[in-house]
């Protein structure tokens, strides 16, 4: 009875050891440290360091599983260098979105309203962006429509236009009257 209960023990302790080894060699090979930033190379190593010494105190297969299953979510949790240049360039983007309208004051409400649509939108299609090259061309295009936004003034000139179009007759002469618009007298 003594041989075989020995015999359990070392089967339970050959499968213990096998299972410390391969957590080991699991958690060291888990992620490419090269991915990430220094600060989290550092991190990382830390983290699999504790825990491979942890594992190695280990008396159960269950709790060594369990620390490499912690250890590994832990690691998930810190982005990669790529990510982090992503979320840098994503500010970025939207902190250029938001500044390019550098004085709100010559746009009417109906201008304005149209300003912060665009950079609503262009921020938002920033966040759900993946790639910087994305991220440069919605930047581009937001300000492309934020161009096209008409000042206060082209409103103007743009109502005064309409209105002319408006004065010629169907044999295209044009009607001579005297306008004034906003305080302006303007002859047709």
């Amino acid at each position: 009875a003594k041989a075989e209960i020995d015999k359990l023990q070392t089967k339970a302790e050959e499968e213990l050891v096998a299972a410390i080894t391969a957590a080991k060699s699991e958690l060291e090979a888990y992620v490419s440290l090269e991915d990430y930033s220094a600060v989290n190379q550092e991190f990382i190593t830390a983290l699999v360091s504790a825990a491979k010494t942890y594992i190695d105190g280990c008396t159960q297969v269950s709790a060594v599983t369990a620390k490499v299953a912690e250890t590994k979510s832990a690691i998930d949790e810190l982005p990669t260098a790529a990510e982090e240049a992503l979320v840098a360039a994503k500010d970025a983007a939207k902190s250029e979105v938001e500044g390019y309208i550098l004085d709100r004051t010559i746009y009417s409400e109906t201008g304005l309203a149209q300003i912060d649509r665009i950079i609503s939108d262009a921020k938002s299609n920033i966040e759900e962006a993946t790639e910087t090259v994305v991220i440069e061309a919605i930047v581009s295009d937001a300000k492309v429509d934020l161009d096209e936004v008409l000042t206060i003034d082209e409103e103007k000139e743009a109502a005064v236009q309409d209105f002319k179009n408006m004065l010629v007759t169907e044999t295209g002469e044009v009607v001579e009257k005297h306008l004034t618009v906003t305080g302006t007298t303007l002859v047709i």
